[in-house]
C-alpha cells in the first residue's frame, strides 16, 4: 500500500494568518474611520438657516438703519475639534468659508497681509485672522493685527467693510445695537452685557 505524505498548518502558520488579517482589518478601519472623522471636521461649519432666509435683500434695524442681507444665513465654524473657528492666511483659506458675502470676502482677500501682521510688533506663534461665525458680509472673530476680538461688517455709507466694534472683554449690547449689528450674528458673540452687568444673548 502507497504511504501519502499528508501535512496540516501548524500552530504557527495559522496564528501568522490571523495577525495578518488582523492588521489588515485594522488599517481598513483607521482608513474608513478617519475619513469619516475628516469629512465631518471639513464640512467647514454647521450650518444655520436664519429666522429671515426668504426675506428681502435688505431690512432694516430698529433705528431705520439698512442691515445689508442678501438672503444670508449665519455660519459657525466652530465646529468639531476646531473650537477657535477657522484660520485665515491665505486667498484659498477665504474661500473656504462658506455663506461669505462678497463684500466681506474681497475685503478679507485684499486686507490679509495687514490683518495678519502682528499689533505693536509683538510676535505670536502661529497667530493669524481667525473667523468664529459669519452671517453674510457681518463676521465675528479675532485679528493678529488689531490684538482683540472683531465684529466687521458693512460701512455706514455702504462705501466698502470695515472694523465695527473691536474688544477685550465681553460687548455691552447698547454698543453693539450702536454699531448695527444684526441680531443674526448674535450666537457667534457668546453674549453681550446689559446696564446690568449680566452676560445674556444678543438678539439686535
Amino acid at each position: 500500500m502507497k504511504k501519502h505524505n499528508q501535512k496540516g498548518f501548524t500552530v504557527v502558520e495559522v496564528l501568522l494568518v490571523l495577525i495578518f488579517l488582523a492588521i489588515i482589518g485594522f488599517v481598513i478601519y483607521y482608513v474608513v474611520h478617519s475619513q469619516s472623522d475628516s469629512s465631518k471636521d471639513n464640512s467647514n461649519a454647521a450650518t444655520i438657516e436664519s429666522s429671515g432666509g426668504d426675506n428681502a435683500a435688505q431690512s432694516t434695524s430698529d433705528n431705520g438703519a439698512a442691515v445689508k442681507t442678501d438672503g444670508a444665513r449665519y455660519v459657525d465654524f466652530r465646529t468639531g475639534t476646531n473650537k477657535a473657528g477657522i484660520k485665515i492666511s491665505t486667498t484659498v483659506d477665504v474661500s473656504r468659508l462658506t455663506g461669505i458675502g462678497s463684500d466681506l470676502k474681497q475685503y478679507f482677500e485684499s486686507n490679509l497681509a495687514a490683518l495678519n501682521t502682528p499689533w505693536n510688533g509683538e510676535s505670536y506663534p502661529d497667530a493669524a485672522l481667525t473667523i468664529r461665525a459669519l452671517y453674510g458680509d457681518y463676521a465675528v472673530g479675532t485679528a493678529p493685527s488689531l490684538n482683540a476680538f472683531i465684529v466687521w461688517g458693512p460701512k455706514a455709507d455702504g462705501s466698502g467693510i470695515t472694523d465695527l466694534v473691536g474688544m477685550q472683554d465681553a460687548p455691552t449690547c447698547s454698543r453693539l445695537k450702536d454699531a448695527k449689528i444684526p441680531a443674526q450674528i448674535g450666537p457667534g458673540l457668546d453674549g453681550c452685557m446689559d446696564t446690568n452687568g449680566n452676560l445674556v444673548p444678543y438678539n439686535g
